[in-house]
């Protein structure tokens, strides 16, 4: 029963974000934003913008697919606005679902958390304080390294291999060896 309880909970934040989704499709909330951002964001803090209100948005919500559902449809208008190359608009699309993901696992009251914690039979809040840095490490190696040179014009095949050699570098400092 409590199992059935948490996934109800689950199902009824995913039914809001769907229909907060709707709504702002039906409002014209893209083209408002596009008519009042498009010309003030420079082109290459909107990735980095975009994977920071969907890690806010994600834990405060606790749901990585509301996130992306209540994101999606605005990011990808304006990122388009701003400029109009496939690739520009794969980043910022990354930037929606890297950002709702990200903050879905570091969220006291996100399923995913809750159920990692259990899954390893350890305390919830202590879960979410030992995974909080490795996490918030690893987000501002993403915007550092990666969305910002990318939104700058960097390929990203050659932003990956420095950001992947900064993650091992950083482990090597803040991570705890495991006996």
């Amino acid at each position: 029963m409590e199992g059935l309880r948490r996934l109800l909970i689950t199902c009824v934040i995913l039914v809001c974000a769907w229909s907060l989704s709707s709504v702002i499709k039906e409002l014209g909330t893209a083209k408002y934003l596009i008519t009042l951002l498009s010309d003030t964001i420079p082109a290459f803090l909107l990735p980095s913008i975009i994977f920071i209100l969907g890690s806010i948005i994600s834990f405060a919500t606790g749901t990585s697919y509301g996130t992306m559902g209540i994101l999606m449809p605005l990011a990808i208008p304006l990122a388009y606005s701003i400029n109009p190359e496939m690739s520009y608009i794969i980043v910022a699309t990354s930037a929606v679902l890297t950002g709702a993901i990200f903050c879905d696992h570091c969220s006291l009251i996100s399923d995913t958390t809750i159920l990692s914690s259990m899954g390893a039979g350890c305390n919830h809040i202590n879960h979410v304080k030992t995974q909080m840095p490795y996490a918030l490490f690893t987000a501002a190696i993403t915007i550092i390294l990666g969305y910002i040179p990318v939104g700058l014009g960097l390929p990203i095949y050659l932003g990956l291999p420095l950001a992947i050699l900064a993650l091992f570098i950083g482990m090597q400092i803040i991570g705890e060896k495991v006996e």
